[in-house]
């Protein structure tokens, strides 16, 4: 994190991407669906989300995705600022990570 600029209006987004098939996944962009994160603030005012995980499953195009309970993990004392603008849909994740791994 001494490497990232602080920015106080972006928030932070930990992502951990996990290809569990044997084929290579390469990635050049990552939009993620924002509207279904929390957005928590650090006490040094850095803005932060939970944290997703992306899950490739062994020969399938499409994926789980997971958003993670709260930042304490990664950030002690962190205040929820707002919880997510949208409720989670599945459909609505699964597609994104059908377009994610075509």
């Amino acid at each position: 994190m001494e490497e990232v600029p602080f920015r106080p209006h972006r928030a932070t987004v930990p992502v951990l991407i996990v290809n569990k098939d044997e084929t290579i996944l390469s990635l050049e962009r990552l939009n993620l669906p924002v509207g279904y994160l929390s957005l928590f603030s650090s006490p040094q005012g850095q803005l932060w989300t939970q944290d997703v995980t992306i899950t490739r499953e062994k020969g399938m195009d499409s994926g789980t995705f997971n958003i993670g309970e709260d930042p304490s993990s990664y950030i002690q004392d962190a205040a929820l600022v707002f919880g997510p603008r949208n409720q989670t849909k599945k459909g609505v994740l699964t597609r994104t990570l059908s377009l994610l791994f075509a």
